[in-house]
């Protein structure tokens, strides 16, 4: 390795194989991996925090050229508040030991602890900072427990966000949404990095779950949480003709108690014999899941990426998302998909006539997954991350 390697610290409340944060754990992973690939000296400070309970394994190790260190939250698992906070008695002195050798500090989301204290240390120790809020700063996140995050962004979150070198955004939309007062002009975009390199077995995945011929299966795949968009898309099924063949998969965890909510719905609009629960599902399975989808949904409230959506594009299968969706100018940019407003009826409206027309048909799977790789690889993505971090750095020295 190049000993005048870029040094670079990430620090995030949660790491992989703590997959049941959703999401950004395999984003943040794939960056991580992908900026060590191209010679960056990558350190992920983080705790062992799950969903429930914890990740049992070493405090540090290597993988894929990443030192990672991960520090044991308090009561082992058993106290949820801790684990959604990553309230790790060692973390401190870890984030004492690493800031310092660092060259710049990548902090990952920020209603968190773990982020207040990173950036209070980097300003302490005058070393740079960059906040990649991960959706956090978007209207639908801010809106949520509005009055708390106001107190909090005026206490705290204007001397911390005010201090960060700069921030990275996943997309455009993203970008606009974040308070300008907050962000004072600065932002730039880079999108979420995916792994392609495992090929679903479509067939496996049907076979499993033998659905009857000429079904058209959709899913939506992620945290069973609120803002998925369940509200939306459980009541455009029950008005689907029963004459129409097909199935909803619902792949992923719940999320807070939010999958009771989901089953009284799904009770309520009578769609029992159309709803599939996977549960999570991890590696080629997963991937057997997108490739085996006729359509992926993601009628969600907010999103600020999406990584579900590439994922699935990955596999050549196209995607129904809502507009609240991040992506959806590349999608329509690059017609892979069809992008709905959140409105029932529109969904309900869409379903039908795919169920009704079959209109698979019009998207060539292996259009759609040269499309995805071209856009999002890991290598591409970690090699703009470089580019950036080099910018700030530089600006930082010539200043």
């Amino acid at each position: 390795m190049d000993s005048n390697a870029i040094r670079i610290l990430m620090i995030t409340t949660y790491f992989q194989p703590a997959w049941s944060w959703g999401g950004p754990m395999r984003s943040i992973w794939n960056l991580a991996r992908g900026l060590a690939s191209q010679a960056i000296r990558v350190t992920v400070l983080t705790t062992n925090a799950k969903q429930h309970g914890i990740i049992n394994l070493p405090r540090e190790r290597f993988e894929e050229g990443v030192k990672i260190i991960m520090e044991k939250v308090l009561g082992k698992g058993k106290y949820p508040m801790a684990n959604r906070f990553g309230i790790a008695p060692g973390l401190l002195k870890s984030m004492l030991q690493e800031i310092r050798k660092a060259d710049l500090v990548h902090i990952d989301y920020f209603w968190s602890p773990v982020a207040l204290i990173a950036t209070w240390l980097c300003r302490i120790y005058k070393v740079l900072y960059l906040i990649s809020p991960r959706g956090s700063l978007q209207e639908w996140g801010l809106s949520q427990k509005r009055f708390k995050k106001a107190i909090f962004l005026n206490i705290f979150g204007r001397t911390q966000f005010h201090g960060a070198a700069d921030f990275l955004f996943t997309t455009n939309q993203e970008r606009k949404e974040a308070p300008a007062w907050l962000i004072n002009e600065r932002g730039f975009i880079v999108s979420n990095s995916i792994d392609f390199a495992v090929k679903g077995d479509g067939e496996r995945f049907r076979e499993k779950y033998q659905p009857l011929k000429d079904t058209v299966l959709f899913g939506i795949v992620g945290r069973i949480h609120k803002k998925k968009g369940f509200d939306i898309i459980i009541p455009a099924l029950s008005e689907i003709s029963k004459n129409l063949k097909l199935k909803f998969f619902i792949i992923g965890n719940d999320e807070g108690g939010y999958k009771k909510v989901v089953d009284r719905m799904v009770q309520q609009y009578g769609v029992a014999d159309r709803i599939v629960f996977t549960g999570i599902l991890k590696g080629k399975e997963l991937q057997d899941a997108y490739a085996g989808l006729d359509f992926l949904v993601l009628p969600s409230y907010s999103e600020n990426f999406g990584n579900v959506v590439i994922e699935s594009l990955g596999q050549g299968t196209p995607v129904f998302i809502s507009d609240n969706v991040a992506l959806k100018e590349w999608i329509l940019q690059n017609e892979v998909g069809i992008v709905l407003p959140l409105d029932i009826k529109a969904w309900m409206q869409a379903i039908r006539e795919i169920c009704e027309n079959g209109k698979k048909s019009e998207w060539s799977p292996e259009r759609l997954a040269m499309l995805a790789k071209d856009s999002f690889s890991i290598e591409k993505v970690a090699r703009l991350m470089i580019r950036e971090y080099r910018k700030i750095i530089s600006s930082s020295d010539n200043s």
